[in-house]
């Protein structure tokens, strides 16, 4: 099949969406198709990822440009002239926000069979925070009507499903993300203890992911200082790596956590796998996730879980029997959790174990033949 994958954002800029696009192309191309990825232009440069697919730029990088509508008008262009030699057959859209107006446009204008793959906070709604495009009443519409517009759309956890509500279930297809899972293969390191200069012994708790009031990070704090200072488990340090996340040194000082928290404010991507191979116990304290890339990744890693009981984070768990779910924004539910697996050497083990064995099913090799196959009922069932 000659596929179109086409979003808004995308490498250089690192999130979850722009992986799984990147990943995604590879093991598409893997599995004998033509794959083009469409995204907007960035206004900076970094080392290219090694891909097999081919990428095309739309687009003004500069701020405003996607409210003025110059970014849509380039997007319909850009895929237009490509189409005229390339004969697209499917796009699947990342994004059912900005790109998905876009691809809805494009999917009519070419006549295409149309998936969209929302990602989190395109449909999810957590008005406690202000989080999610749909607590805007005119994004709600948009988006409403971008969903409707598609031939299927894919869902990538069980409490994203649930936020499609608009459309029939029958349209729906469960695709969770998939990660690479060679990428995470091997022996235990001791390179977080050795960046960090902490003993060897000290048990090490990971958070993984740029900086975001959703990704709950000050509560994660509190929940390892309750679980240090009330719990007496004296030999941890918690480590948070991701963008931005030194925004929280106030959060560590006001709980006098120096000596056992630290922030990382990003590693190279090829140091990821590192530090989850250096940790004991992966924590998301999250308020909410679409699905969670870096829980997977964890998973493939050996490490057993603890997340918080909202959507998108605790499906992880539920699915796989990998960790222990605890109450979001409660630190000594959190501390509690992270007790349960510090103080049981042999459940924690059991737990990492149970990880790595199911982690094999979101490996992209798998994860691409699922979407192969939403491909071809949206060809084949596309009036």
């Amino acid at each position: 099949m000659n596929i179109c994958i086409f979003g808004n954002s995308f490498l250089p800029a690192v999130g979850g969406k722009e992986y799984v696009m990147h990943y995604l192309g590879n093991a598409l191309t893997d599995l004998g198709h033509e794959v083009t990825i469409v995204a907007k232009r960035v206004s900076w440069t970094a080392p290219e990822q090694e891909r097999t697919y081919d990428l095309s730029r739309y687009g003004i990088p500069v701020k405003g440009s996607g409210k003025s509508g110059l970014d849509f008008i380039s997007a319909i262009l850009t895929v237009s002239i490509l189409n005229r030699t390339k004969h697209f057959e499917v796009m699947n859209c990342h994004g059912v926000d900005y790109a998905g107006s876009r691809a809805r446009v494009l999917s009519k204008l070419w006549n295409l069979p149309l998936v969209l793959t929302p990602h989190g906070q395109d449909v999810r709604k957590v008005p406690d925070i202000g989080f999610g495009f749909r607590l805007d009443d005119v994004w709600d519409r948009r988006i409403s009507e971008n969903l409707k517009a598609a031939d299927y759309v894919t869902a990538i956890s069980r409490s994203v499903r649930r936020d499609l509500d608009m459309i029939p279930e029958k349209r729906i297809v469960d695709i969770p993300n998939g990660i690479d899972i060679a990428r995470f293969t091997g022996p235990k390191t001791g390179y977080l203890h050795g960046l960090l200069k902490i003993q060897g012994t000290t048990r090490i708790i990971l958070s993984v992911g740029r900086n975001h009031i959703v990704k709950g990070y000050n509560y994660g704090i509190k929940a390892v200082s309750k679980l240090v200072k009330n719990l007496g488990c004296r030999d941890v340090h918690y480590v948070i790596v991701g963008r931005g996340v030194t925004d929280h040194k106030k959060t560590v000082v006001e709980c006098q956590a120096e000596n056992y928290v630290s922030l990382i404010d990003e590693v190279p991507p090829e140091k990821i796998t590192q530090c989850y191979k250096s940790a004991d116990i992966f924590f998301s304290p999250s308020l909410a996730e679409g699905l969670s890339l870096v829980s997977i990744e964890a998973m493939a890693s050996g490490l057993p879980l603890v997340v918080t009981n909202v959507p998108g984070n605790e499906d992880v768990v539920k699915d796989n029997g990998c960790g222990v779910i605890v109450k979001s924004t409660d630190a000594e539910d959190m501390a509690g959790g992270l007790h349960k697996l510090l103080s049981a050497d042999s459940y924690r083990a059991s737990l990492a174990d149970l990880a790595v064995r199911c982690s094999q099913k979101y490996d992209w090799s798998q994860i691409a033949k699922q979407y192969q196959e939403v491909y071809r009922r949206a060809v084949r069932d596309h009036v």
